[in-house]
């Protein structure tokens, strides 16, 4: 579904039929995963990102830039959302400002407030994107490693971030390791429908990260 520009028509007309409807943010996700496919949709995500208060304006944000790259329009946005009292909004904001890479380097101070909130899952995301912006790795690795022991279920998560990180994410190879060699890992026994997609997703990543951080000699 990727750029492809005949799937754009359908979201399009849902976003124009019901610009602030039950369906908007489906519509949106939609586009966002079109990509510039989606470029049409622009004027209506403006629109939208134009209210910031509306619970839609993050979403549009994230498919604007998707299909615009136009990062001036949404950095704004971004910013005020990773400051919002909601921690999953700030994890939004966080997770949209992390493809767009060092374009958004002026959300680094945003970024770094992130890595000290009580929420650990706000501080893992936050951490992402601060890599992704500004390859940060003194402030970025601390973070990840603490979130690692903290909460098991961010693993995944912090070992994708070490395999973009490379060389950089050096000190967190033993616990890459450590989880490899884990016969019993934290999710056993959990009795969750996805814990086995889960387990083997986060052995996966393990496995791209300890491939992609070097050892020493």
């Amino acid at each position: 579904m990727v750029g492809d520009a005949d799937a754009a028509p359908a979201p399009l007309r849902l976003l124009r039929a019901a610009p602030a409807g039950p369906l908007t943010d489906s519509a949106l996700r939609s586009l966002t995963r079109l990509g510039p496919a989606a470029a049409d949709a622009a004027p209506e995500l403006r629109t939208l990102l134009a209210a910031p208060c509306s619970p839609h304006a993050l979403p549009a944000a994230v498919a604007l830039w998707s299909a615009t790259g136009d990062t001036g329009a949404v950095l704004p946005l971004l910013l005020a959302k990773a400051a919002d009292p909601s921690p999953w909004v700030r994890r939004a904001a966080a997770k949209a400002l992390a493809p767009i890479g060092p374009a958004a380097a002026d959300a680094a101070p945003a970024l770094h407030v992130m890595l000290a909130d009580p929420e650990v899952w706000v501080r893992v995301d936050g951490a992402t994107a601060l890599w992704h912006t500004t390859a940060d790795a003194e402030a970025v690795l601390p973070v990840l490693t603490a979130a690692w022991t903290e909460n098991a279920h961010t693993r995944a998560t912090a070992a994708a971030c070490f395999t973009v990180m490379g060389p950089a994410a050096a000190d967190a190879l033993p616990l890459v390791r450590t989880e490899l060699a884990t016969t019993r890992r934290h999710n056993a026994g959990l009795g969750s429908s996805h814990a086995i997609h889960d387990d083997e997703l986060l052995l996966t990543t393990c496995r791209s990260a300890a491939e992609a951080i070097p050892t020493a000699g």
